[in-house]
Protein backbone atom coordinates (compact mmCIF):
# COMPACT_ATOMS: atom_id res chain seq x y z
CA UNK A 1 0.00 0.00 0.00
CA UNK A 2 1.49 3.31 -0.98
CA UNK A 3 1.72 6.22 1.47
CA UNK A 4 -0.80 8.43 -0.39
CA UNK A 5 -3.48 5.73 -0.35
CA UNK A 6 -2.91 5.09 3.38
CA UNK A 7 -3.30 8.76 4.19
CA UNK A 8 -6.60 8.80 2.28
CA UNK A 9 -7.98 5.82 4.27
CA UNK A 10 -6.98 7.40 7.60
CA UNK A 11 -8.64 10.68 6.65
CA UNK A 12 -11.84 8.88 5.66
CA UNK A 13 -11.93 7.01 8.95
CA UNK A 14 -11.42 10.28 10.87
CA UNK A 15 -14.28 12.01 9.09
CA UNK A 16 -16.52 9.00 9.72
CA UNK A 17 -15.68 9.08 13.43
CA UNK A 18 -16.50 12.78 13.61
CA UNK A 19 -19.82 12.19 11.88
CA UNK A 20 -20.68 9.34 14.25
CA UNK A 21 -19.80 11.51 17.26
CA UNK A 22 -21.95 14.35 15.97
CA UNK A 23 -24.83 11.95 15.33
CA UNK A 24 -24.48 10.54 18.86
CA UNK A 25 -24.53 14.02 20.39
CA UNK A 26 -27.58 15.01 18.29
CA UNK A 27 -29.47 11.84 19.25
CA UNK A 28 -28.54 12.32 22.90
CA UNK A 29 -29.83 15.89 22.79
CA UNK A 30 -33.05 14.78 21.10
CA UNK A 31 -33.56 12.08 23.73
CA UNK A 32 -33.04 14.68 26.44
CA UNK A 33 -35.53 17.18 24.98
CA UNK A 34 -38.08 14.73 23.58
CA UNK A 35 -41.33 14.52 25.49
CA UNK A 36 -41.60 11.35 27.51
CA UNK A 37 -45.39 11.27 27.19
CA UNK A 38 -46.42 12.55 23.74
CA UNK A 39 -49.79 14.32 23.85
CA UNK A 40 -49.66 14.99 27.60
CA UNK A 41 -47.36 17.28 29.53
CA UNK A 42 -47.12 17.66 33.30
CA UNK A 43 -46.21 20.76 35.26
CA UNK A 44 -45.23 21.55 38.84
CA UNK A 45 -43.94 24.79 40.33
CA UNK A 46 -40.19 25.23 39.79
CA UNK A 47 -39.83 21.78 38.20
CA UNK A 48 -37.03 21.08 35.68
CA UNK A 49 -37.93 17.69 34.18
CA UNK A 50 -38.93 16.57 30.70
CA UNK A 51 -42.67 17.24 31.26
CA UNK A 52 -43.46 13.57 31.87
CA UNK A 53 -45.49 12.23 34.80
CA UNK A 54 -42.43 11.27 36.75
CA UNK A 55 -40.44 14.33 35.75
CA UNK A 56 -42.73 17.38 35.47
CA UNK A 57 -41.42 20.61 34.06
CA UNK A 58 -41.99 24.32 34.52
CA UNK A 59 -45.13 25.84 33.06
CA UNK A 60 -43.17 27.93 30.57
CA UNK A 61 -41.31 24.84 29.34
CA UNK A 62 -44.57 22.94 28.82
CA UNK A 63 -46.05 25.82 26.84
CA UNK A 64 -42.92 25.94 24.67
CA UNK A 65 -42.99 22.20 23.99
CA UNK A 66 -46.74 21.81 23.46
CA UNK A 67 -48.14 21.21 20.00
CA UNK A 68 -51.71 21.34 18.72
CA UNK A 69 -53.96 18.83 20.45
CA UNK A 70 -51.78 18.40 23.54
CA UNK A 71 -53.10 18.45 27.11
CA UNK A 72 -51.10 20.19 29.82
CA UNK A 73 -51.79 19.13 33.42
CA UNK A 74 -50.76 21.80 35.92
CA UNK A 75 -50.34 20.78 39.55
CA UNK A 76 -51.64 22.79 42.48
CA UNK A 77 -49.47 25.74 43.44
CA UNK A 78 -48.81 29.36 42.53
CA UNK A 79 -47.45 30.31 39.11
CA UNK A 80 -46.23 33.79 38.25
CA UNK A 81 -44.46 35.13 35.20
CA UNK A 82 -42.61 37.95 33.54
CA UNK A 83 -43.30 40.16 30.58
CA UNK A 84 -46.83 40.84 29.39
CA UNK A 85 -48.63 37.69 30.64
CA UNK A 86 -48.24 34.78 33.02
CA UNK A 87 -49.46 32.39 30.31
CA UNK A 88 -49.29 32.99 26.58
CA UNK A 89 -51.11 30.31 24.60
CA UNK A 90 -49.72 29.77 21.09
CA UNK A 91 -51.20 26.36 20.25
CA UNK A 92 -54.63 24.71 20.27
CA UNK A 93 -54.08 22.93 23.57
CA UNK A 94 -56.04 22.03 26.67
CA UNK A 95 -54.74 23.58 29.89
CA UNK A 96 -55.97 21.78 33.01
CA UNK A 97 -55.45 23.11 36.51
CA UNK A 98 -55.97 21.14 39.71
CA UNK A 99 -53.71 18.16 38.95
CA UNK A 100 -52.78 16.31 42.17
CA UNK A 101 -49.15 15.90 41.09
CA UNK A 102 -49.09 12.09 41.34
CA UNK A 103 -48.61 9.43 38.67
CA UNK A 104 -52.10 7.98 39.09
CA UNK A 105 -53.68 6.73 35.87
CA UNK A 106 -55.63 8.54 34.55
CA UNK A 107 -54.32 11.83 35.95
CA UNK A 108 -56.30 12.96 39.00
CA UNK A 109 -57.69 16.51 38.96
CA UNK A 110 -59.51 18.32 41.72
CA UNK A 111 -59.18 22.13 41.51
CA UNK A 112 -60.80 22.52 44.93
CA UNK A 113 -58.28 20.26 46.69
CA UNK A 114 -55.28 21.24 44.55
CA UNK A 115 -55.86 24.91 43.64
CA UNK A 116 -53.72 26.07 40.76
CA UNK A 117 -53.24 29.83 40.89
CA UNK A 118 -52.02 31.86 37.93
CA UNK A 119 -51.07 35.18 39.51
CA UNK A 120 -50.41 38.35 37.55
CA UNK A 121 -49.14 40.10 40.72
CA UNK A 122 -50.86 43.30 39.61
CA UNK A 123 -48.11 43.76 37.02
CA UNK A 124 -49.29 41.86 33.92
CA UNK A 125 -52.21 40.11 32.29
CA UNK A 126 -52.74 36.53 33.43
CA UNK A 127 -53.68 34.65 30.22
CA UNK A 128 -53.26 35.77 26.62
CA UNK A 129 -54.70 33.58 23.85
CA UNK A 130 -53.02 33.98 20.47
CA UNK A 131 -54.93 34.82 17.30
CA UNK A 132 -56.80 32.13 15.42
CA UNK A 133 -56.72 29.66 18.30
CA UNK A 134 -59.42 27.73 20.16
CA UNK A 135 -57.76 26.34 23.32
CA UNK A 136 -59.43 25.16 26.53
CA UNK A 137 -58.55 26.75 29.88
CA UNK A 138 -60.10 24.81 32.75
CA UNK A 139 -59.76 24.63 36.52
CA UNK A 140 -57.54 27.59 37.43
CA UNK A 141 -57.57 30.54 39.78
CA UNK A 142 -56.83 33.46 37.45
CA UNK A 143 -55.98 36.36 39.72
CA UNK A 144 -54.46 39.81 40.06
CA UNK A 145 -53.98 40.50 36.37
CA UNK A 146 -53.45 44.03 35.08
CA UNK A 147 -53.45 44.58 31.33
CA UNK A 148 -52.42 48.25 31.44
CA UNK A 149 -48.95 47.52 30.09
CA UNK A 150 -49.53 44.28 28.17
CA UNK A 151 -50.12 43.72 24.46
CA UNK A 152 -53.51 45.27 23.67
CA UNK A 153 -53.44 47.38 26.83
CA UNK A 154 -56.80 47.76 28.54
CA UNK A 155 -58.25 44.52 27.17
CA UNK A 156 -58.83 41.66 29.59
CA UNK A 157 -56.92 41.72 32.84
CA UNK A 158 -57.59 38.06 33.55
CA UNK A 159 -58.02 36.53 30.09
CA UNK A 160 -57.62 38.26 26.72
CA UNK A 161 -58.62 36.47 23.51
CA UNK A 162 -58.26 38.60 20.37
CA UNK A 163 -59.42 36.92 17.15
CA UNK A 164 -59.60 33.67 19.10
CA UNK A 165 -62.37 31.38 20.32
CA UNK A 166 -61.33 29.80 23.61
CA UNK A 167 -63.32 27.61 25.96
CA UNK A 168 -62.89 29.18 29.38
CA UNK A 169 -64.48 26.77 31.85
CA UNK A 170 -64.61 26.07 35.59
CA UNK A 171 -62.20 28.79 36.66
CA UNK A 172 -62.17 31.34 39.47
CA UNK A 173 -61.39 34.68 37.83
CA UNK A 174 -60.83 37.29 40.50
CA UNK A 175 -59.31 40.67 41.32
CA UNK A 176 -58.20 41.47 37.79
CA UNK A 177 -58.24 44.90 36.15
CA UNK A 178 -58.11 45.67 32.45
CA UNK A 179 -56.85 49.24 32.73
CA UNK A 180 -55.93 51.99 35.15
CA UNK A 181 -56.51 55.22 33.25
CA UNK A 182 -58.54 58.34 33.97
CA UNK A 183 -59.27 59.01 30.30
CA UNK A 184 -59.12 55.78 28.25
CA UNK A 185 -61.72 53.03 28.69
CA UNK A 186 -60.89 49.58 29.96
CA UNK A 187 -62.67 46.52 28.55
CA UNK A 188 -63.29 43.25 30.37
CA UNK A 189 -61.71 43.25 33.79
CA UNK A 190 -62.05 39.48 34.08
CA UNK A 191 -62.34 38.34 30.44
CA UNK A 192 -62.09 40.04 27.04
CA UNK A 193 -63.33 38.35 23.84
CA UNK A 194 -62.89 40.37 20.68
CA UNK A 195 -63.14 39.84 16.92
CA UNK A 196 -63.45 36.07 17.10
CA UNK A 197 -64.32 34.20 13.90
CA UNK A 198 -65.99 31.32 15.79
CA UNK A 199 -68.11 31.26 18.96
CA UNK A 200 -66.30 31.12 22.29
CA UNK A 201 -67.50 29.25 25.38
CA UNK A 202 -67.60 30.81 28.84
CA UNK A 203 -69.03 28.24 31.26
CA UNK A 204 -68.96 27.26 34.92
CA UNK A 205 -66.72 30.12 36.02
CA UNK A 206 -66.85 32.19 39.21
CA UNK A 207 -66.05 35.72 38.02
CA UNK A 208 -65.72 37.90 41.10
CA UNK A 209 -64.36 41.34 42.04
CA UNK A 210 -62.90 42.33 38.68
CA UNK A 211 -62.78 45.88 37.30
CA UNK A 212 -62.66 47.06 33.70
CA UNK A 213 -61.05 50.36 34.69
CA UNK A 214 -59.80 51.13 38.16
CA UNK A 215 -59.57 54.89 37.59
CA UNK A 216 -61.90 55.93 34.76
CA UNK A 217 -64.52 54.74 32.24
CA UNK A 218 -64.94 51.04 31.63
CA UNK A 219 -67.12 48.38 30.02
CA UNK A 220 -67.69 44.85 31.25
CA UNK A 221 -66.35 44.49 34.77
CA UNK A 222 -66.54 40.71 34.60
CA UNK A 223 -66.72 40.05 30.85
CA UNK A 224 -66.60 42.09 27.65
CA UNK A 225 -67.48 40.67 24.22
CA UNK A 226 -67.19 42.70 21.03
CA UNK A 227 -67.38 41.82 17.32
CA UNK A 228 -67.59 38.19 18.35
CA UNK A 229 -70.12 35.67 19.63
CA UNK A 230 -70.20 33.33 22.58
CA UNK A 231 -72.19 30.91 24.64
CA UNK A 232 -72.12 32.20 28.22
CA UNK A 233 -73.81 29.87 30.67
CA UNK A 234 -73.81 28.64 34.27
CA UNK A 235 -71.35 31.25 35.51
CA UNK A 236 -71.50 33.47 38.58
CA UNK A 237 -70.67 37.15 38.02
CA UNK A 238 -70.39 38.79 41.44
CA UNK A 239 -69.08 42.09 42.72
CA UNK A 240 -67.55 43.29 39.45
CA UNK A 241 -67.33 46.99 38.50
CA UNK A 242 -67.28 48.42 34.97
CA UNK A 243 -65.48 51.63 35.85
CA UNK A 244 -65.00 54.69 37.97
CA UNK A 245 -66.49 57.19 35.51
CA UNK A 246 -70.12 58.16 34.97
CA UNK A 247 -70.53 56.03 31.84
CA UNK A 248 -69.58 52.61 33.15
CA UNK A 249 -71.45 49.94 31.15
CA UNK A 250 -72.16 46.39 32.25
CA UNK A 251 -70.90 45.80 35.76
CA UNK A 252 -71.19 42.04 35.32
CA UNK A 253 -71.17 41.65 31.54
CA UNK A 254 -71.05 43.94 28.52
CA UNK A 255 -71.78 42.80 24.95
CA UNK A 256 -71.09 45.28 22.15
CA UNK A 257 -71.76 44.74 18.44
CA UNK A 258 -72.28 41.01 18.62
CA UNK A 259 -71.51 39.39 15.28
CA UNK A 260 -73.99 36.51 15.53
CA UNK A 261 -76.34 34.89 18.04
CA UNK A 262 -74.98 35.07 21.58
CA UNK A 263 -76.80 33.27 24.39
CA UNK A 264 -76.44 34.22 28.05
CA UNK A 265 -78.15 31.50 30.10
CA UNK A 266 -78.31 30.06 33.59
CA UNK A 267 -75.98 32.63 35.13
CA UNK A 268 -76.12 34.29 38.53
CA UNK A 269 -75.41 38.00 38.09
CA UNK A 270 -75.29 39.70 41.49
CA UNK A 271 -73.81 42.66 43.39
CA UNK A 272 -72.19 44.17 40.29
CA UNK A 273 -72.02 47.92 39.58
CA UNK A 274 -71.94 50.08 36.48
CA UNK A 275 -69.59 52.42 38.33
CA UNK A 276 -68.09 52.29 41.78
CA UNK A 277 -70.33 55.18 42.87
CA UNK A 278 -73.50 53.43 41.61
CA UNK A 279 -74.02 55.28 38.33
CA UNK A 280 -73.80 53.99 34.79
CA UNK A 281 -75.72 51.61 32.55
CA UNK A 282 -76.59 47.97 33.15
CA UNK A 283 -75.45 47.24 36.66
CA UNK A 284 -75.68 43.53 35.92
CA UNK A 285 -75.83 43.29 32.13
CA UNK A 286 -75.42 45.69 29.21
CA UNK A 287 -75.82 44.95 25.50
CA UNK A 288 -75.58 47.26 22.49
CA UNK A 289 -76.24 46.21 18.88
CA UNK A 290 -76.59 42.58 17.84
CA UNK A 291 -78.70 39.48 18.42
CA UNK A 292 -78.79 38.48 22.08
CA UNK A 293 -80.75 35.91 24.10
CA UNK A 294 -81.00 36.12 27.90
CA UNK A 295 -82.47 32.94 29.32
CA UNK A 296 -82.85 31.55 32.82
CA UNK A 297 -80.55 34.03 34.56
CA UNK A 298 -80.92 35.32 38.12
CA UNK A 299 -80.02 39.02 38.12
CA UNK A 300 -80.21 40.44 41.65
CA UNK A 301 -78.79 43.27 43.78
CA UNK A 302 -76.88 45.03 41.01
CA UNK A 303 -76.51 48.81 40.88
CA UNK A 304 -76.63 51.41 38.09
CA UNK A 305 -78.75 54.49 37.44
CA UNK A 306 -79.90 53.12 34.08
CA UNK A 307 -81.18 49.63 34.86
CA UNK A 308 -79.93 46.29 36.07
CA UNK A 309 -80.34 45.05 32.48
CA UNK A 310 -79.74 47.68 29.80
CA UNK A 311 -80.42 46.81 26.15
CA UNK A 312 -79.55 49.37 23.52
CA UNK A 313 -80.11 49.21 19.77
CA UNK A 314 -80.43 45.42 19.64
CA UNK A 315 -82.28 44.39 16.51
CA UNK A 316 -83.28 40.96 17.87
CA UNK A 317 -83.31 40.58 21.64
CA UNK A 318 -85.14 37.91 23.64
CA UNK A 319 -85.41 37.64 27.43
CA UNK A 320 -87.01 34.46 28.73
CA UNK A 321 -87.35 32.95 32.23
CA UNK A 322 -85.13 35.49 33.98
CA UNK A 323 -85.49 36.79 37.54
CA UNK A 324 -84.60 40.50 37.72
CA UNK A 325 -85.04 41.55 41.34
CA UNK A 326 -83.87 43.88 44.10
CA UNK A 327 -81.61 45.89 41.83
CA UNK A 328 -80.94 49.58 42.49
CA UNK A 329 -81.79 51.86 39.58
CA UNK A 330 -84.57 49.95 37.84
CA UNK A 331 -85.14 46.61 36.17
CA UNK A 332 -84.98 46.30 32.36
CA UNK A 333 -84.18 49.44 30.33
CA UNK A 334 -84.31 49.44 26.50
CA UNK A 335 -83.89 51.98 23.71
CA UNK A 336 -83.21 52.27 19.98
CA UNK A 337 -82.39 55.02 17.49
CA UNK A 338 -82.90 55.80 13.81
CA UNK A 339 -79.80 53.89 12.72
CA UNK A 340 -80.36 50.92 15.01
CA UNK A 341 -84.02 50.45 15.98
CA UNK A 342 -84.60 48.26 18.99
CA UNK A 343 -86.81 45.16 18.70
CA UNK A 344 -87.26 42.66 21.48
CA UNK A 345 -89.46 40.27 23.43
CA UNK A 346 -89.75 39.68 27.17
CA UNK A 347 -91.48 36.38 27.92
CA UNK A 348 -91.98 34.68 31.29
CA UNK A 349 -89.75 36.95 33.36
CA UNK A 350 -90.15 37.87 37.03
CA UNK A 351 -89.24 41.54 37.48
CA UNK A 352 -89.60 42.57 41.12
CA UNK A 353 -88.57 45.20 43.65
CA UNK A 354 -86.20 47.20 41.47
CA UNK A 355 -87.16 50.64 42.75
CA UNK A 356 -88.05 53.00 39.91
CA UNK A 357 -89.27 51.37 36.69
CA UNK A 358 -89.71 47.66 36.24
CA UNK A 359 -89.44 48.09 32.46
CA UNK A 360 -88.38 51.42 30.91
CA UNK A 361 -88.78 51.73 27.15
CA UNK A 362 -86.68 54.46 25.54
CA UNK A 363 -84.44 55.59 28.34
CA UNK A 364 -82.40 58.43 26.89
CA UNK A 365 -85.37 59.41 24.70
CA UNK A 366 -84.27 58.62 21.15
CA UNK A 367 -87.36 56.67 19.97
CA UNK A 368 -87.42 53.69 17.61
CA UNK A 369 -88.04 51.01 20.24
CA UNK A 370 -90.54 48.17 19.86
CA UNK A 371 -91.04 45.79 22.79
CA UNK A 372 -93.41 42.85 23.25
CA UNK A 373 -94.11 41.49 26.74
CA UNK A 374 -95.80 38.11 27.31
CA UNK A 375 -96.51 36.36 30.63
CA UNK A 376 -94.36 38.55 32.89
CA UNK A 377 -94.68 39.26 36.61
CA UNK A 378 -93.92 42.93 37.38
CA UNK A 379 -94.04 43.72 41.10
CA UNK A 380 -93.18 46.59 43.47
CA UNK A 381 -91.89 49.47 41.37
CA UNK A 382 -92.75 53.15 41.14
CA UNK A 383 -93.94 52.39 37.60
CA UNK A 384 -94.41 48.87 36.24
CA UNK A 385 -93.94 49.65 32.52
CA UNK A 386 -92.98 53.12 31.31
CA UNK A 387 -92.76 54.09 27.63
CA UNK A 388 -91.39 57.52 26.86
CA UNK A 389 -93.89 59.50 24.74
CA UNK A 390 -91.59 60.48 21.88
CA UNK A 391 -93.63 62.74 19.63
CA UNK A 392 -91.73 62.16 16.39
CA UNK A 393 -90.30 58.64 16.67
CA UNK A 394 -92.86 56.73 18.68
CA UNK A 395 -92.03 53.70 20.79
CA UNK A 396 -94.44 50.78 20.61
CA UNK A 397 -95.09 48.50 23.58
CA UNK A 398 -97.43 45.50 23.54
CA UNK A 399 -98.04 43.66 26.81
CA UNK A 400 -100.28 40.68 27.40
CA UNK A 401 -100.97 38.43 30.42
CA UNK A 402 -98.93 40.54 32.84
CA UNK A 403 -99.33 40.10 36.57
CA UNK A 404 -98.95 43.53 38.18
CA UNK A 405 -98.77 43.95 41.92
CA UNK A 406 -97.55 46.61 44.35
CA UNK A 407 -96.51 49.18 41.71
CA UNK A 408 -97.28 52.87 42.21
CA UNK A 409 -98.75 52.77 38.71
CA UNK A 410 -98.76 49.76 36.41
CA UNK A 411 -98.29 51.45 33.02
CA UNK A 412 -97.42 54.98 32.02
CA UNK A 413 -96.38 56.83 28.88
CA UNK A 414 -97.55 56.37 25.31
CA UNK A 415 -98.53 53.61 22.92
CA UNK A 416 -98.74 50.79 25.45
CA UNK A 417 -101.24 48.12 24.48
CA UNK A 418 -101.99 46.12 27.62
CA UNK A 419 -104.36 43.14 27.52
CA UNK A 420 -105.43 40.30 29.83
CA UNK A 421 -103.58 41.69 32.82
CA UNK A 422 -103.92 40.48 36.40
CA UNK A 423 -103.68 43.42 38.76
CA UNK A 424 -103.81 43.72 42.53
CA UNK A 425 -103.16 40.05 43.35
CA UNK A 426 -100.10 39.08 45.37
CA UNK A 427 -98.02 36.60 43.29
CA UNK A 428 -97.12 34.71 46.48
CA UNK A 429 -93.38 34.36 46.04
CA UNK A 430 -91.88 31.69 48.27
CA UNK A 431 -89.21 33.87 49.96
CA UNK A 432 -88.33 37.13 48.20
CA UNK A 433 -86.20 38.29 51.13
CA UNK A 434 -84.03 35.24 50.47
CA UNK A 435 -84.08 35.81 46.68
CA UNK A 436 -86.48 32.92 46.17
CA UNK A 437 -88.97 34.05 43.54
CA UNK A 438 -90.62 30.70 42.93
CA UNK A 439 -94.37 30.91 43.28
CA UNK A 440 -96.69 28.99 45.58
CA UNK A 441 -99.17 26.50 44.17
CA UNK A 442 -102.06 28.87 44.91
CA UNK A 443 -100.44 31.90 43.26
CA UNK A 444 -102.67 33.87 40.87
CA UNK A 445 -99.89 33.40 38.30
CA UNK A 446 -100.60 29.66 38.07
CA UNK A 447 -102.30 28.62 34.82
CA UNK A 448 -103.10 32.22 33.84
CA UNK A 449 -100.53 32.70 31.09
CA UNK A 450 -101.00 32.35 27.39
CA UNK A 451 -99.29 29.69 25.31
CA UNK A 452 -95.82 30.56 24.03
CA UNK A 453 -94.80 27.67 21.80
CA UNK A 454 -91.07 28.31 21.87
CA UNK A 455 -90.88 28.40 25.67
CA UNK A 456 -90.77 24.77 26.85
CA UNK A 457 -89.00 25.05 30.22
CA UNK A 458 -88.88 27.49 33.15
CA UNK A 459 -86.03 29.17 35.02
CA UNK A 460 -85.08 25.84 36.60
CA UNK A 461 -85.19 23.91 33.33
CA UNK A 462 -88.41 22.18 34.37
CA UNK A 463 -91.21 21.53 31.83
CA UNK A 464 -93.47 24.37 30.79
CA UNK A 465 -96.39 23.98 30.98
CA UNK A 466 -96.45 21.52 33.87
CA UNK A 467 -98.21 18.21 33.34
CA UNK A 468 -101.15 19.21 35.50
CA UNK A 469 -102.42 21.99 37.70
CA UNK A 470 -105.61 23.92 38.03
CA UNK A 471 -106.15 23.19 34.35
CA UNK A 472 -106.82 19.40 34.10
CA UNK A 473 -105.50 19.29 30.57
CA UNK A 474 -102.16 20.67 31.72
CA UNK A 475 -102.04 23.06 28.78
CA UNK A 476 -101.94 26.40 30.63
CA UNK A 477 -98.77 28.32 31.28
CA UNK A 478 -97.88 29.99 34.58
CA UNK A 479 -96.96 33.67 34.45
CA UNK A 480 -93.40 34.61 35.34
CA UNK A 481 -90.07 32.79 35.42
CA UNK A 482 -91.27 29.85 37.50
CA UNK A 483 -93.64 27.08 36.46
CA UNK A 484 -95.17 25.22 39.39
CA UNK A 485 -94.49 21.51 38.99
CA UNK A 486 -97.49 19.41 39.95
CA UNK A 487 -97.35 15.78 40.93
CA UNK A 488 -100.18 13.39 41.45
CA UNK A 489 -100.16 11.56 44.77
CA UNK A 490 -101.88 8.19 44.83
CA UNK A 491 -103.68 7.53 48.09
CA UNK A 492 -104.74 3.90 48.57
CA UNK A 493 -108.41 3.31 49.15
CA UNK A 494 -108.98 1.02 52.10
CA UNK A 495 -112.30 -0.79 52.21
CA UNK A 496 -113.15 -2.22 55.54
CA UNK A 497 -115.52 -5.13 55.63
CA UNK A 498 -118.02 -5.10 58.45
CA UNK A 499 -119.70 -8.31 59.66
Amino acid sequence: MNRRKYEHIVASLGISALLLAALFLFQNRMLHTARADPGRLFVKPNATGDCSWGHPCALSDALDRATDGDTVYVAGGVYTGSGGAVVTVTRNITLYGGWDGTTATPPVRNPSLYPTRLDGQGARRVVYVGEGLAPTIDGFIIARGNASHSVYPGWGGGVCAFNASPSVTNNVITNNVAYTSTTISGYGGGIYLGYGSAPALISGNFVVSNTANGMGPGKGGGLYVTYASATIHDNTFRGNIAGYGGNGMGGGLCLYRIESQTTVSGNRIEYNKGTASGEGFGGGFYSQIGTVTLEGNTIVSNTATQGAVTLEQNDNMTMTNNVVAQNAGGGVFVRGNASYPFAGTLAHNTIAQNGSEGVYVDYGHSGYAALTLINNVIVSHTTGIYSYPDASNSNVVTATHTLFYGNGINTSGSLITNTDEIAGSNPLFVDPAGWDYHIAGNSPAVDHGTAVSWVVTDVDGEPRPSSAGNDPAGARYDIGADEVQWQYVCVPLVIKRYP
